[in-house]
């Protein structure tokens, strides 16, 4: 994408945007009394600025910052789900191509509302408008969270979404666990993706293989947003910013691969339209795990990867997809394969007609339609 924003006035979008009275060289508020905030759902609020001793609270959430969250996610996610998320970002940044809308959506679905007139290459853009303004951003993405909510959220960016496993691997006890988890749901900082996992126990005197008596179906999380994610994964967890830039250069890729399976939903919910998705999301189990498993109300049950790779997609990908549902007794009548690069020839060549491919090229629908 070719860089067309005027690069002098590139460090002025973020105060531009937020309506800030700003000190150029210092991006100090001069407003002390009500400031606008950042909000991860992408909704600019007016909030109390927060006392520097609330910070320091054992709980989650300092009250002050809890309230903002709620009045956040009730204004900006209130009946909105991801397809709708991703046409309206797209929409707001109708210019981008669909690699660099992708790219974008991963970073800044959640930042501002709506993030309009910025052109400039991804990485470019990250350090203008984050990077370059961590003070401004910092209290709002992490004032009043706990040390075991921030670890919690840190270990859910790695991409480790368990509920259980999560807490765990934090060493955070169960009745902690439950409280952090209410808190950050209501805070709107997380949602929930319950299992379609069968029980393992199917009446109460089965005998399970030794193996398997201590394992539990577990739902899943997933930020709210992609800023969220964005921010927990590449700016808390590191003390420097050369540390963050680091950490962006090798994890960038593996970061929007996330986001290309979730507009992949997006993309494949809008063409299927009027038709109501029954079921909706990804599935896993024990043993496997599948990018999108949907149910439509006519009956068909739809099976789909999302590759974000540098390579294309070739015949490998769907015999695995088509084992991995065959393990798990899921009665697929069609499976779709969404790629970033394109698809083998002997893939594109197929006349299978339980095969759908999705390229780059189709995200444009989420635009235009």
């Amino acid at each position: 994408m070719g860089k067309t924003a005027d690069a002098d006035a590139a460090p002025q979008l973020l105060p531009a945007i937020l309506g800030m009275k700003v000190n150029e060289d210092s991006f100090q508020c001069h407003a002390m009394q009500r400031v606008v905030g950042l909000g991860i759902h992408g909704a600019p609020f007016f909030g109390p600025i927060i006392p520097p001793k609330a910070l320091h609270v054992k709980a989650p959430f300092s009250r002050p910052l809890l309230q903002c969250h709620r009045l956040l996610c009730t204004k900006a996610s209130k009946g909105e789900d991801i397809a709708s998320k991703a046409r309206a970002f797209y929409r707001s940044l109708p210019h981008l191509v669909p690699q660099d809308f992708v790219e974008y959506f991963s970073v800044f679905e959640g930042f501002l509302p709506p993030l309009k007139d910025v052109n400039l290459p991804i990485r470019e853009a990250i350090d203008t408008l984050i990077f370059n303004h961590l003070d401004a951003l910092r209290p709002r993405m992490e004032g009043g969270l706990s040390p075991q909510a921030k670890a919690v959220l840190m270990r859910l960016a790695k991409g480790d979404r368990k509920m259980h496993s999560i807490t765990k691997k934090e060493s955070i006890s169960q009745l902690q666990g439950r409280s952090i988890y209410k808190q950050l749901f209501e805070a709107g900082l997380i949602q929930k993706e319950k299992s379609r996992e069968l029980p393992l126990k199917t009446h109460p005197k089965q005998r399970l293989k030794k193996s398997l008596r201590h394992y539990q179906v577990e739902d899943k999380i997933h930020f709210s947003s992609q800023f969220a994610r964005f921010w927990f994964t590449f700016v808390a967890p590191h003390a420097d910013l050369a540390s963050m830039q680091r950490h962006l250069d090798f994890g960038f890729e593996s970061h929007v691969s996330l986001a290309f399976e979730l507009l992949s939903q997006s993309l494949l919910f809008h063409d299927l339209a009027p038709l109501e998705v029954v079921h909706k999301g990804s599935y896993w189990d024990k043993r496997h795990e599948i990018d999108l498993l949907l149910e439509v109300e006519d009956g068909r049950i739809i099976a789909g990867e999302s590759k974000w790779k540098n390579r294309k997609v070739c015949k490998n990908i769907l015999n695995a997809l088509e084992r991995k549902c065959d393990r798990a007794a899921l009665h697929v009548t069609h499976f779709v394969l969404f790629s970033k690069s394109g698809f083998s020839k002997e893939l594109e060549r197929s006349q299978d007609a339980r095969v759908w491919l999705y390229d780059l090229s189709e995200f444009e629908r989420l635009r235009d339609d």
